[in-house]
């Protein structure tokens, strides 16, 4: 039985108090993808966490390496740094607000909403904390090249624009995905947790 089935054994008893069985059967299904949230939050936070210290590292030798000139590439890894710092405050928040095992169904259904509210708001303005900041500090460690390629020549005007372009499209593609995601995805999600607790709430 997978959730659809749940919720729509739940409405054609809008009288009738859920029993033990079933219950504990909404429990089970509840937090089975309660758990499988948790987990792809936390291996998320954590890839992203490797990726930007990595490229800071990169950014770092770079910098090093360039010397007086390579001023303007510790700016890059400032910005850099700073999205990675945001994934690290959210484990902390996730780690916090975390319910407890034994806590109930009901404050652990609050808890998946409010963490669900909070993901769609994180996704819906992923252009702005996420985003912007890596797109600054990519063109600021291009521009600090002075816009040669690793063989040590000025790329063309041809070359600049389609890197640019390419770039522009995979920039949109991302704050597109993200949308998708939010508003297909997660919005469906939040509505159903949501009928769910007001059933919950109006059976008590």
């Amino acid at each position: 039985m997978n959730w659809n089935d749940l919720t729509a054994a739940w409405r054609s008893q809008p009288g009738e108090s859920l029993v033990d069985s079933r219950l504990e059967v909404l429990r089970n299904t509840f937090e089975r993808r309660s758990r499988k949230l948790a987990r792809r939050l936390f291996w998320r936070d954590i890839r992203e966490l490797v990726a930007g210290l990595f490229v800071a590292y990169v950014l770092v030798k770079e910098a090093i390496r360039k010397g007086v000139a390579g001023w303007p590439l510790w700016i890059s890894v400032l910005l850099v740094l700073w999205v990675t710092v945001g994934f690290i405050r959210e484990r902390v928040r996730a780690h916090r607000g975390r319910t407890e095992p034994s806590a109930p169904l009901l404050a652990k259904i609050e808890a998946d909403i409010s963490e669900l509210r909070r993901q769609s708001d994180l996704l819906l303005k992923v252009g702005t904390w996420y985003m912007a900041p890596l797109i600054l500090g990519w063109f600021i460690a291009l521009a600090s090249t002075g816009f040669h390629g690793l063989n040590g020549s000025l790329r063309t005007p041809l070359q600049m624009g389609s890197y640019l372009a390419g770039a522009g499209v995979l920039f949109f593609g991302i704050w597109k995905l993200n949308q998708w995601v939010a508003l297909k995805k997660i919005g469906p999600r939040i509505a159903e947790l949501e009928e769910l607790r007001n059933s919950l709430v109006s059976n008590k």
